[in-house]
């Protein structure tokens, strides 16, 4: 059975460094492993502890229904029963 691999949600203020490159633009920054495919269906963890899926939008890096801000960390979905790497 395929291991659930969480990745933490880390939000960050932005440094001088990355001011010179976007200007005022941000005042934050994603700073974990994005998931790599358009629309691609994730598992998340809400701060609320509750576990549902959400799915990813590349073109704006956040998801469809819930804000980066509210999350703890997300996760591939995992493969069916019986369905091995």
């Amino acid at each position: 059975m395929s291991e659930i691999k969480w990745i933490p949600v880390v939000i960050r203020p932005i440094t001088d460094e990355e001011k010179e490159i976007y200007g005022d633009k941000y005042k934050t920054i994603l700073d974990f492993k994005l998931p790599e495919y358009d629309l691609q269906e994730v598992l998340i963890t809400l701060d609320s502890g509750a576990v549902t899926t959400d799915y990813y939008d590349e073109d704006w890096q956040e998801l469809e229904r819930y804000d980066w801000a509210d999350v703890r960390a997300w996760a591939e979905m995992p493969k069916g029963y019986g369905y091995e790497d």
